[in-house]
């Protein structure tokens, strides 16, 4: 038995031996033999490597410069526009939307203006489906012509009255401390039902009582920082808001513009998303988002979208290279992987030059690609509010107001964390911001966030 145990172990150390000599023997790549297939590799692929490459320059350098070179949030608009003056671009833009708006007020008859929410009231004051209430205050002396409020009604009351939405309302809350020195907000009133929170209304509206306290909020001038005074007079324009009967409250920033077809994918949202619910109580419905925070980052998600679109478009990519070089019948698994990932390459670099922003655009060709999601704790641009919540939340923002100092998109914040109550926004933005100039005391926004 010990002869046979070291016979075997013999026969097993003279194999590795001769192993361990066959791999010495077998010649080591080099350097110079590496790049040398390399070489050869590319020579075989040569016309393949040049049709590539020609692909990728028409793509980035013909393409997509033709339709996305003025294009905002693009990369070749950055190329383009580094040394720009936004500011003047931005005011340019600006101006031209303010006379399109003047314009439209100048074609309408004011007496038919009024009498068309007059009919409003008469027809739908307890049964209005959306009131609307555009919140205003007159900037500085220097910022007097921005226009911003002029945009912001012209918009939506060429919305409501094309679209013959006859059971809207929208009324002006105006929340300056000297109105009769606001003269924009004077000359809508033309036009435009309003509210004045230290003056008067049309039609009527009585003054609106203080929570817990014997004053209201026309009476009570107080000299509190711009922030609290925010959301003062947020919570008296949805106190008013409130006292016209209606299912939805949409309250507005008077820098928010609707976009044309805003009310058209609300009634699919309402209609296809919200159908077992829409009776139920909700605290929020946002309906913008900022741009500029909107565009690809270092994000999980935004990651898993970029990779998503990747997959999906290096998929057609080796489709289509299968189908034009007629592969089909020569299948190999080299050549899909290798379509694959210059495919891959290829559509990720394009989406990063095009930019998300301008990707997410062609979601607004059909409603039912808009999504929606759990909304950021900032920001109150444009906000719909169900009928039931506005006393709740009302009290709610002007409480926080005084005890916690809180400007009015943290109160509304603060107010859904409370209630417990869902809270959602529709994306893509229903709504642009064009306020870059600010009624607060605050820093202006970076003009190319407007352009």
């Amino acid at each position: 038995m010990e002869f046979l145990t070291a016979h075997i172990k013999t026969i097993l150390s003279t194999t590795f031996r001769l192993r361990n000599k066959m791999y010495s023997l077998r010649p080591r790549r080099t350097l110079k033999e590496a790049v040398r297939k390399v070489f050869l590799l590319t020579k075989r692929y040569s016309r393949d490597i040049k049709k590539l490459l020609i692909l990728f320059l028409v793509q980035f350098c013909v393409i997509l410069p033709f339709f996305y070179w003025n294009v905002p949030w693009s990369a070749y608009f950055k190329i383009r526009n580094r040394n720009a003056n936004f500011d003047k671009l931005a005011t340019e833009q600006n101006f031209l939307r303010v006379n399109e708006a003047k314009e439209y007020f100048k074609s309408l008859d004011p007496k038919s203006s009024l009498r068309w929410y007059d009919n409003v009231l008469y027809n739908h004051d307890n049964d209005l489906d959306m009131v609307v209430a555009i919140i205003t205050m007159s900037r500085k002396k220097k910022q007097k012509d921005l226009g911003y409020l002029l945009q912001s009604t012209w918009k939506m009351d060429k919305i409501v009255k094309d679209q013959e939405r006859t059971s809207i309302f929208t009324f002006v809350c105006n929340v300056d401390k000297d109105p009769s020195n606001f003269e924009e907000a004077n000359y809508l009133r033309s036009y435009l039902p309003y509210v004045e929170r230290f003056g008067g209304s049309r039609p009527y509206v009585a003054d609106v009582p203080i929570p817990d306290t014997n004053l209201t909020f026309r009476n009570y001038v107080s000299k509190d920082k711009s922030y609290i005074k925010e959301t003062i007079d947020y919570s008296f324009c949805l106190k008013v808001a409130k006292t016209r009967k209606s299912k939805y409250v949409l309250v507005l920033e008077d820098d928010a513009v609707a976009r044309d077809d805003f009310l058209l994918i609300l009634d699919h949202i309402f209609k296809y998303r919200f159908q077992h619910n829409i009776n139920m109580p909700w605290a929020a419905l946002k309906l913008y988002y900022p741009e500029k925070l909107s565009g690809y980052a270092y994000d999980l998600d935004r990651l898993i979208e970029l990779c998503s679109t990747g997959i999906v478009g290096s998929t057609i990519f080796t489709f289509l290279c299968y189908l034009i070089l007629g592969l089909f019948k020569t299948f190999k698994k080299f050549n899909t992987y290798l379509f694959f990932t210059i495919g891959f390459i290829f559509t990720v670099c394009s989406c990063c030059a095009i930019g998300r922003q301008n990707i997410l655009e062609f979601r607004r060709f059909l409603p039912f690609t808009y999504q929606v999601l759990k909304p950021p704790k900032f920001g109150s641009v444009a906000t719909l509010y169900h009928y039931s919540i506005l006393d709740d939340l009302s009290n709610s923002m002007y409480h926080d107001a005084f005890k916690q100092k809180m400007k009015a998109d943290f109160a509304l914040a603060n107010f859904i964390k409370n209630s417990k109550l869902p809270a959602y926004m529709i994306f893509p933005s229903l709504f642009r911001h064009i306020g870059h100039i600010s009624s607060l005391p605050k820093p202006n926004e970076k003009a190319v966030e407007f352009i």
